[in-house]
């Protein structure tokens, strides 16, 4: 189901509301560049949660929908809020794709579920979500539809400050192209990491960093 502490308790600290920021981190699912998004989940943990803040990582594999997903998140915080929810997983313009992969549902359909399931989480003063999944930011794309994208929609639903790619993201295991020490290149985004590597970041095709929304 979930597991507190990333299985790093001496690092991590159980949820307990008296200190610290809450985290959330939701591993996608996996196939094509999926198969890094556990790495740069845990990569981004390493980056920046501290010892003070609580984290808990949530596989979507685990679940059969996104409102499954959302209800363990309410029972690990529950009224005291989180602070940070972190997406590492594929996703569209509209929509994130954390059903199981089956070719009988539609992915996108899973946007519904994440907006209507995410009114009745608590997001503290000051919250963030960060969809580091490809087009997630990208409103340019669903302006002809007169919708807003899913980063935006995110926005609008929480109060939270909401951050997601306008394009196309890939995984690099260069930590200065990962820090936006450079532009990406041809070769960068076509390199399929191997399999043991140990940290792993995703950056947007186009080099441009993630866009920020809030409500509207």
């Amino acid at each position: 189901m979930y597991h507190y502490a990333g299985n790093n308790p001496v690092k991590y600290t159980d949820p307990d509301g008296r200190s610290g920021k809450n985290t959330v981190v939701v591993i996608g699912q996996p196939g094509g560049a999926g198969d890094n998004f556990e790495v740069a989940g845990r990569t981004w943990i390493e980056e920046n949660v501290s010892n003070e803040d609580s984290v808990i990582i949530l596989h979507a594999k685990d679940y059969e929908n996104a409102t499954d997903l959302v209800n363990d998140i309410k029972k690990a915080y529950g009224e005291k809020g989180i602070d940070n929810l972190v997406y590492f997983g594929h996703s569209y313009a509209d929509g994130l794709t954390t059903q199981a992969d089956d070719e009988t549902r539609n992915e996108r359909d899973d946007a519904d579920a994440w907006i209507l399931s995410l009114s009745g989480v608590k997001f503290n003063s000051d919250s963030n979500i960060y969809l580091y999944g490809c087009n997630a930011g990208n409103a340019k794309a669903m302006a002809k539809y007169n919708l807003p994208c899913i980063a935006q929609s995110f926005a609008n639903e929480t109060g939270a400050t909401v951050w997601g790619y306008d394009y196309y993201s890939f995984a690099t295991a260069d930590p200065v192209l990962g820090h936006y020490g450079r532009l990406p290149t041809d070769n960068d985004i076509l390199t399929k990491l191997p399999q043991d590597v140990k940290k792993a970041w995703f950056v947007c095709n186009n080099g441009k960093k993630l866009t920020k929304f809030t409500k509207q």
